[in-house]
């Protein structure tokens, strides 16, 4: 596929954690496998809700090292809805922090600033969605997956 076209599309990965109900554990499992495909190194958070989930609400908007806030992840009862931003350099465009929430921004326009966005949805579903093949590969060799899809990005719609 020629790298242009390539550009455009993005990888929509979904798990079902059922019928673990999405506790911290496996966002923080998840984030482990990722980071065998890929290297990443900040993690933006926002419209973080669940069981204790205030270190993720009070972060949210910073761009953390994501090495200071994986421990984090193992503490949280369960994570009912967040979204996690993926970088593997420091984000541009995060240093005023307000106007950089999922308020302000679509979708569409925040993962296109990822290197991979995971998202916890409705405490049961992991969405990921990725441009890297790898990640998708690591993925789906350590998951059962509800879906894979390759579409361009305009073409998912976003649980809320």
């Amino acid at each position: 596929m020629n790298d242009q076209l390539n550009n455009q599309f993005w990888y929509e990965v979904v798990i079902d954690d059922v019928p673990r109900c999405l506790p911290g554990t496996s966002i923080h499992d998840l984030l482990l496998h990722i980071m065998k495909a890929t290297e990443l190194k900040y993690v933006v958070t926002d419209d973080v809700e669940g069981g204790m989930v205030l270190y993720f609400q009070q972060i949210e908007h910073v761009p953390i090292e994501l090495n200071e806030v994986l421990p984090k992840f193992k503490t949280v009862i369960q994570f009912d809805w967040a979204d996690f931003f993926l970088y593997k350099n420091y984000p541009s465009g995060w240093e005023s922090f307000k106007e950089r929430s999922t308020r302000n921004l679509d979708y569409y326009e925040l993962i296109q600033e990822t290197d991979v966005t995971v998202r916890a949805v409705d405490d049961q579903y992991m969405y990921v969605y990725t441009k890297d093949e790898n990640v998708v590969k690591v993925i789906s060799d350590n998951y059962f997956t509800e879906s894979i899809k390759f579409a361009p990005i305009e073409n998912y719609i976003f649980p809320y």
